[in-house]
């Protein structure tokens, strides 16, 4: 268990690794670098003091339960790189509201539900944000559909695209 501290990652870093900051419960990390590409498997688990996360658009490699368990996170923006969101990302994140997602098509999962991102019994809890011309599309996919609200965010503001997936 880390001490109560702040930590601010350095512009230029690239690689969090796996279980770097785990059960770091008292540590507030500020905003992720830009420059950040790669989060490993439970890197924030357990980290209480994350409250509200931008993960970075360059950030291709998302770790297994990277932020699960992190208490108090009530917010969640996901960068444009992520097209495929799963593994438990957000799992016990039992005060998370509203995830944004950036990705120019529609994020795809896993087809096991206990691999989810976010935990089926929250759903219903949590509103979803996506560019607004995917709202349909995510409405009618099989996971997505259930969360409580699916609204869409003017893409205008956006100006590199990351297309990952067939369009």
């Amino acid at each position: 268990i880390c001490p109560s501290m702040k930590i601010k990652l350095p512009d230029g870093l690239k690689r969090i690794n796996t279980a770097a900051f785990l059960d770091c419960v008292n540590v507030n990390f500020g905003t992720l670098p830009e420059s950040l590409e790669m989060i490993g498997n439970s890197a924030f688990s357990n980290c209480d003091s994350i409250v509200d996360l931008v993960i970075p658009k360059n950030v291709t490699t998302l770790g297994k339960y990277a932020f699960g368990n992190c208490n108090n996170l009530k917010t969640a923006e996901i960068g444009l790189s992520q097209y495929a969101i799963s593994n438990n990302l957000f799992t016990g994140c039992n005060k998370l509201t509203t995830l944004r997602l950036n990705s120019p098509t529609v994020a795809t999962v896993t087809s096991n539900a206990s691999n989810y991102p976010v935990s089926s019994d929250r759903l219903k809890d949590v509103d979803l944000i996506v560019p607004s011309f995917l709202v349909n599309a995510y409405k009618l996919h099989e996971y997505w559909y259930n969360f409580k609200s699916i609204t869409g965010f003017s893409t205008a503001e956006i100006q590199d695209w990351v297309v990952n997936n067939p369009v």
